[in-house]
């Protein structure tokens, strides 16, 4: 009926852990990819209610509406294929590794615009 006393306490200590810290330990063993899998229904969500636009966007060049959408449309692309870099052979595909890339450093360079 319930597996040994083991398991159950092993699935005991992770939830606590869990309540405690917010995640599950085992989150961070590919935090890559637990990042994406958090963050691009959140980064989709976003782009549909987006108003407006960081007004400098990459070397100082004034941005567009239309440029803020493409760098999230490029985002939330690298971030589909970085969530399901298991299902699909992303180190022989060099465009997804490419897509993958730009992805984190739109993030890392924009992400402190990612509010509405």
């Amino acid at each position: 009926m319930y597996p040994p006393f083991r398991p159950k306490r092993r699935w005991l200590q992770y939830w606590i852990y869990r309540f405690r810290h917010g995640f599950f330990p085992c989150d961070c063993w590919n935090l890559d990819h637990e990042l994406a899998l958090w963050i691009l229904p959140r980064l989709k969500l976003f782009k549909k209610m987006t108003h407006g636009y960081p007004g400098v966007l990459h070397d100082g060049k004034d941005g567009t509406e239309e440029d803020w959408d493409k760098i999230l449309g490029e985002m939330i692309e690298g971030f589909e294929f970085k969530a399901r870099e298991w299902d699909i052979d992303i180190f022989s595909d060099k465009e997804a590794m490419r897509k993958m890339e730009l992805a984190f450093r739109h993030l890392g360079h924009y992400g402190q615009h990612l509010w509405d």
